[in-house]
């Protein structure tokens, strides 16, 4: 006979991300200044700014990080990392995110949160493992 916490658990990893996403995370543009950038970071509730090209296509994440010591000098494309950047498509399962966070990347790190995109690669918001952590630890004891 199955587990029933098993059951629960398994229920929960297959939900779609979409009640999980953290919407209105300020955005910049590549072509933006650093001092922009700055100034949306102090009104983001994550610690986070999402960069996107003249498309509104997301090209970049900025964190605290990104912006130390470099506010004020040259563009938001200057400064955001160069690699691909790491994103999820909002029809995920909440497996799938997991997977991401906890190393399953392209860049094989652990992440503490990651920007959400639709099909056309627009940014729809971040999930954050803390926050997730809490939610699902809700579904969890109301379960």
């Amino acid at each position: 006979m199955p587990d029933p916490q098993d059951a629960i658990q398994d229920a929960i990893r297959s939900r779609s991300i979409g009640e999980f996403i953290l919407p209105d995370v300020p955005q910049v543009l590549l072509t933006d200044s650093l001092s922009t950038a700055v100034d949306k970071y102090k009104e983001s509730p994550y610690s986070v700014v999402l960069v996107v090209d003249g498309n509104g296509n997301l090209v970049g994440m900025m964190t605290d990080t990104d912006l130390v010591g470099k506010a004020g000098a040259g563009t938001v494309q200057s400064a955001i990392p160069q690699d691909d950047v790491i994103a999820v498509r909002d029809n995920a399962t909440l497996s799938e995110l997991l997977e991401l966070l906890n190393g399953g990347n392209k860049q094989k790190r652990i992440l503490d949160r990651v920007p959400v995109v639709d099909s056309s690669n627009k940014p729809l918001g971040i999930v954050d493992r803390d926050k997730l952590t809490i939610r699902v630890g809700d579904l969890l004891a109301a379960s």
